[in-house]
């Protein structure tokens, strides 16, 4: 990646390309003759700080590790290089998002998969976006709280966590973006800090601290961990005497604690370690069946629907509001793709549910192993790696005398 030295001048870049988008500082271009890189060229007239923004070029290459650069270089959107005309600075070159951090649309368009798609489902479902289940989200989260751990143990501050400057991908990857407007705590940032709206810590806006700080971005962390928790996309009240966290989905005590004093006075908001920590250990509970957790969260998902049998021994799944039938015996999909369950084959359909074992699960596991319901049908219940339930079954009905072993 660090094709170019740390200070370039815009001829170094070669042909500029197309615009991929403009914001209020900013508009970005592709560089023809660096794949993968881009030219984000500030708007004329932007106060820039140049000491900060070398800081943070040499920063990526220079102060940290080999394998500390390989993290930040997959989670986030870093100045490679300053570019200048003169003497004046112009822009930086950065990363482009990977591809697994956009998404086609059902208009054949593609767009990033921003933080917001997280929160805001019915938005997500209208363009053709694919919403994470609660333990997705989770790990999503808990991805996102260890890169800005990363972040806070070398003192660096964003300034500007908000719904459109954290990308997730489906295997619950993130990437920060607008990384070029942070600095070092308690000095001045590289650029202007923006104050997203909903996002904006309350002491900024009541002039307390003149702009973002590390306080502020763990305020936003606690709001990124409400809003996707629970797909809240309205604004939040900041400073509330109390705070409540909705009935549902259920939560942990202690990651709802850690909600609560997110949004309270600075000194008690939770560190980006400790969000690590509680966020891991949710995860860990959601994806274990058998946890109080994940119970509760079934439990208020309601009723799964009633099974149904399908003829030649292709079974009905059932999972929380989900519902597919295996198109071929012997292989039923979970939602991550993992879990399979053997049959002998299309006509033995009487033994389909009888094969299931841990040997061909493929991660995932029997939680109820396969039982008669008197002479109308033969059930059992298995989990995919992620802890999503499924159960399984045959029906006298369909498909003769049910094995009796």
């Amino acid at each position: 990646m660090d094709v170019l030295a740390p200070t370039v001048y815009t001829n170094d870049l070669g042909p500029i390309g197309d615009e991929l988008g403009a914001g209020g500082q900013a508009t970005v271009f592709k560089l023809s003759n660096h794949s993968g890189l881009v030219y984000k060229r500030y708007h004329a007239g932007l106060t820039i700080s140049p000491a900060a923004l070398d800081q943070l070029v040499t920063f990526r290459r220079s102060t940290i590790s080999d394998s500390e650069r390989q993290f930040l270089d997959a989670r986030a959107a870093w100045p490679i290089s300053t570019v200048r005309e003169g003497a004046a600075i112009t822009g930086v070159v950065l990363p482009l998002a990977p591809a697994k951090f956009t998404v086609r649309l059902k208009s054949g368009n593609e767009k990033l998969r921003e933080l917001q798609f997280l929160y805001m489902a019915s938005r997500s479902e209208k363009l053709g976006i694919g919403l994470p289940n609660l333990a997705q989200r989770v790990e999503i989260l808990r991805n996102f709280a260890e890169t800005l751990a990363f972040f806070e143990r070398y003192n660096i501050v964003h300034g500007d966590i908000s719904h459109a400057n954290i990308l997730w991908s489906d295997s619950q990857d993130i990437y920060v973006l607008d990384c070029d407007g942070a600095g070092l705590a308690y000095q001045q940032p590289a650029l202007p800090r923006v104050s997203t709206p909903h996002w904006t810590d309350p002491r900024v806006t009541r002039g307390e601290v003149p702009y973002a700080d590390g306080a502020s971005d763990r305020y936003a962390m606690g709001l990124s961990v409400l809003r996707c928790y629970y797909r809240i996309r309205g604004h939040v009240a900041p400073d509330a005497p109390s705070f409540t966290v909705p009935a549902t989905p259920k939560i942990s005590s202690e990651l709802s604690t850690a909600i609560g004093r997110s949004l309270s006075k600075e000194h008690s908001r939770p560190t980006f370690g400790e969000w690590s920590d509680l966020l891991d250990r949710s995860l860990r509970e959601l994806r274990d069946p058998t946890s109080g957790l994940a119970i509760a969260n079934r439990r208020e998902a309601g009723p799964a629907p009633a099974l149904v049998g399908a003829a030649a021994g292709a079974f009905k799944v059932i999972r929380e509001r989900v519902s597919e039938v295996s198109d071929e015996v012997g292989h039923v999909a979970s939602a991550a793709g993992a879990l399979r369950v053997g049959t002998e084959s299309a006509t033995d359909s009487v033994n389909a549910v009888a094969s299931i074992s841990e040997e061909n699960a493929d991660g995932g596991r029997v939680v109820t192993a396969p039982r008669n319901m008197g002479r109308v049908a033969r059930m059992a219940m298995v989990a995919d790696p992620d802890g999503n339930l499924l159960e399984i079954s045959q029906r006298a009905s369909l498909v003769g005398a049910l094995p009796t072993a």
